[in-house]
């Protein structure tokens, strides 16, 4: 620490030099938070999902029939079956969306324990042919309340419902979701309302939800579903509910992909500007660095004040940029969408390493030119 003065003022010796470096590391690193951020959350969706739980779902792509839930629930070690029937609605206009399950919801919220509804609202849900349970959060997004009436269009079938897509349903109660859920939450309602005013595709389901009576039995009850399904018009692919979620994720493109696409071209560019800054400020301090050594600085002590004064550079900037990003990602969130938490803990950890990586890459090449300084040509200027 008694050097730490002197490491000081060398950062500062040219304030408007310093200044625009940290700023570009700071937004750097702010940029870092972010996308590393969205990748590391993404890849946490779903993640609370116990073992037990899996998916069913058409290997082609398609619907399944809802006659195979019974057949499903009759193999051993299967708790309980479940089924969802996907509705993607619009309110009003786009692009203000409200995605819903058609559900049975005598069964749906007790395969379903990371959705949480009061006794009440599932019996009032079970009651109104019509009725629905929606998320706090799309009642919050859109201002609705319990008793309320709303219209949505289906996307999915513009010919079912009242003939051209649209459908009615009466809000009957709420519901929560815990763990990592993306988006605001959908809405649930009858499937049998849902089914009877269906034109097409009658008697099918989009996924089918089972729960194990051992999660150790996973995989062979899956390849039990699959095989028992083989060869039929309708076949299936059984996986891990984790798994499921992150492939849905995935159809909005390869997040992970991207970010570190994004970052390298960042971090390159921020490298070169950063590292010829720093070369151009060793040879503007030719004279004072062989004076260092005149007076009994080692060349390794010289060295290593450089790279002391990169590392401490890069640390506040790299610090403003991730304090920033623990600011902006809530709004982020919000403005599309997703219910997750806050910036991970881990990015913090992440940033701190490729803060240590990145000032070593950058200080290492002044770093020699200093050690290899010849005092006298140095005092010299040259």
């Amino acid at each position: 620490m008694k050097y730490f003065p002197l490491i000081w003022s060398g950062l500062w010796r040219k304030k408007g030099r310093t200044v625009l470096n940290l700023i570009s590391i700071l937004v750097a690193f702010a940029l870092f938070g972010v996308l590393q951020g969205m990748t590391s959350l993404f890849g946490q969706s779903g993640s609370d999902l116990k073992a037990d739980r899996m998916i069913v779902v058409n290997r082609a792509g398609g619907l399944l029939p809802i006659s195979y839930v019974d057949r499903i629930a009759n193999l051993p070690h299967v708790r309980s079956v479940n089924f969802r029937n996907l509705f993607v609605g619009v309110y009003q206009h786009p692009p203000q969306f409200a995605v819903g399950f058609g559900v049975d919801p005598r069964r749906f919220f007790l395969a379903t324990p990371e959705y949480h509804a009061a006794p009440q609202a599932i019996a009032d849900l079970v009651r109104e042919r019509q009725g629905a349970l929606v998320s706090v959060q799309l009642m919050q997004k859109y201002g609705w309340k319990i008793g309320d009436r709303i219209a949505l269009k289906n996307l999915r079938d513009t010919a079912s419902g009242d003939g051209k897509g649209n459908w009615n349903f009466d809000i009957a109660g709420t519901f929560t979701i815990s763990g990592n859920q993306p988006g605001l939450g959908p809405f649930v309602f009858n499937n049998d309302y849902y089914d009877q005013g269906r034109v097409a595709n009658k008697g099918t389901v989009s996924t089918i939800d089972i729960t194990t009576d051992n999660a150790n039995l996973a995989a062979p009850i899956a390849n039990s579903i699959d095989a028992l399904f083989a060869n039929s018009p309708y076949e299936t692919r059984t996986q891990p509910a984790y798994a499921t979620v992150q492939d849905a994720l995935k159809q909005l493109g390869d997040v992970d992909y991207i970010a570190h696409a994004v970052l390298g071209v960042v971090f390159f560019a921020l490298l070169v500007s950063v590292g010829t800054v720093m070369m151009r400020g060793v040879r503007d301090r030719t004279p004072e660095l062989a004076v260092l050594k005149t007076i009994g600085f080692t060349d390794r002590a010289v060295a290593l004040m450089l790279i002391a004064e990169i590392l401490l550079l890069t640390v506040v900037g790299a610090g403003l940029g991730i304090s920033i990003t623990y600011g902006l990602m809530p709004p982020i969130l919000k403005t599309i969408n997703l219910n997750f938490g806050g910036l991970p803990a881990a990015v913090l950890l992440e940033a701190c390493l490729v803060a240590a990586v990145f000032a070593l890459a950058v200080g290492l090449w002044p770093a020699r030119r200093a050690m290899r300084l010849e005092i006298v040509a140095a005092i010299g200027g040259n």
